[in-house]
Protein backbone atom coordinates (compact mmCIF):
# COMPACT_ATOMS: atom_id res chain seq x y z
CA UNK A 1 0.00 0.00 0.00
CA UNK A 2 1.05 3.42 -0.72
CA UNK A 3 -0.13 6.80 1.10
CA UNK A 4 1.41 9.99 -0.39
CA UNK A 5 -1.16 12.67 0.75
CA UNK A 6 -0.51 13.55 4.29
CA UNK A 7 -0.55 16.40 6.86
CA UNK A 8 1.04 16.62 9.89
CA UNK A 9 2.06 19.77 12.33
CA UNK A 10 3.82 21.22 10.12
CA UNK A 11 0.81 22.13 8.15
CA UNK A 12 -2.16 25.09 9.54
CA UNK A 13 -4.74 22.23 9.36
CA UNK A 14 -2.94 18.73 10.82
CA UNK A 15 -1.12 18.54 15.09
CA UNK A 16 -0.29 14.80 14.13
CA UNK A 17 3.29 14.66 14.88
CA UNK A 18 5.89 13.46 11.82
CA UNK A 19 6.45 10.54 14.13
CA UNK A 20 2.89 9.38 14.99
CA UNK A 21 2.27 9.37 11.47
CA UNK A 22 4.86 6.73 10.81
CA UNK A 23 4.25 4.40 13.65
CA UNK A 24 0.54 4.54 12.40
CA UNK A 25 1.43 4.06 8.80
CA UNK A 26 2.95 0.81 9.87
CA UNK A 27 0.71 -0.49 11.88
CA UNK A 28 -1.79 -0.18 8.77
CA UNK A 29 0.92 -2.15 6.68
CA UNK A 30 1.98 0.97 4.62
CA UNK A 31 4.97 0.47 2.77
CA UNK A 32 5.62 3.95 1.05
CA UNK A 33 4.67 7.06 3.27
CA UNK A 34 4.44 10.44 1.80
CA UNK A 35 4.40 13.68 3.30
CA UNK A 36 2.94 16.95 1.34
CA UNK A 37 2.19 19.65 3.91
CA UNK A 38 1.12 22.95 2.94
CA UNK A 39 2.56 25.84 1.16
CA UNK A 40 0.57 28.73 1.40
CA UNK A 41 1.25 32.19 0.34
CA UNK A 42 -2.05 33.73 -0.38
CA UNK A 43 -3.32 36.37 1.80
CA UNK A 44 -6.72 35.17 2.40
CA UNK A 45 -5.47 31.50 3.07
CA UNK A 46 -5.29 30.83 6.84
CA UNK A 47 -2.45 28.54 6.25
CA UNK A 48 -0.32 31.76 5.11
CA UNK A 49 3.50 31.68 5.56
CA UNK A 50 2.84 28.61 8.34
CA UNK A 51 4.80 25.84 6.70
CA UNK A 52 8.41 26.06 8.14
CA UNK A 53 10.31 23.82 5.25
CA UNK A 54 14.02 24.02 7.07
CA UNK A 55 12.36 22.45 10.50
CA UNK A 56 10.49 19.87 8.85
CA UNK A 57 13.04 18.53 6.55
CA UNK A 58 15.76 18.11 9.44
CA UNK A 59 12.67 16.29 11.43
CA UNK A 60 12.40 13.86 8.21
CA UNK A 61 16.17 13.01 8.03
CA UNK A 62 16.37 12.02 11.54
CA UNK A 63 12.65 9.96 11.06
CA UNK A 64 13.47 8.48 7.42
CA UNK A 65 16.22 5.39 8.29
CA UNK A 66 14.37 4.77 11.65
CA UNK A 67 11.96 2.48 10.41
CA UNK A 68 13.45 1.86 6.84
CA UNK A 69 12.96 -2.04 6.60
CA UNK A 70 8.87 -1.52 7.50
CA UNK A 71 8.39 1.82 5.74
CA UNK A 72 9.99 3.75 3.05
CA UNK A 73 9.41 7.58 3.48
CA UNK A 74 8.80 10.78 1.66
CA UNK A 75 8.73 14.41 1.82
CA UNK A 76 7.15 16.87 -0.66
CA UNK A 77 5.10 19.29 -0.39
CA UNK A 78 1.35 20.41 -1.73
CA UNK A 79 1.97 23.85 -2.96
CA UNK A 80 -0.57 25.92 -4.99
CA UNK A 81 0.90 27.27 -8.47
CA UNK A 82 0.24 31.03 -8.12
CA UNK A 83 2.56 33.37 -10.50
CA UNK A 84 2.74 36.01 -7.88
CA UNK A 85 4.48 34.12 -5.45
CA UNK A 86 6.69 31.95 -7.71
CA UNK A 87 9.50 33.34 -6.47
CA UNK A 88 8.59 32.24 -2.98
CA UNK A 89 7.87 29.09 -3.78
CA UNK A 90 10.75 28.43 -5.92
CA UNK A 91 12.84 29.35 -2.98
CA UNK A 92 11.93 27.18 -0.28
CA UNK A 93 11.74 24.24 -2.72
CA UNK A 94 15.04 24.83 -3.86
CA UNK A 95 16.26 25.72 0.20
Amino acid sequence: MIDMHNHTEYSFDSKLPMEQSIKTAILKNIGVFGFSDHLDFADNDPGQNFYNAKKQFTEFVKLKDKDKTKIKLLLGIEASYESYYYKKTSKILND
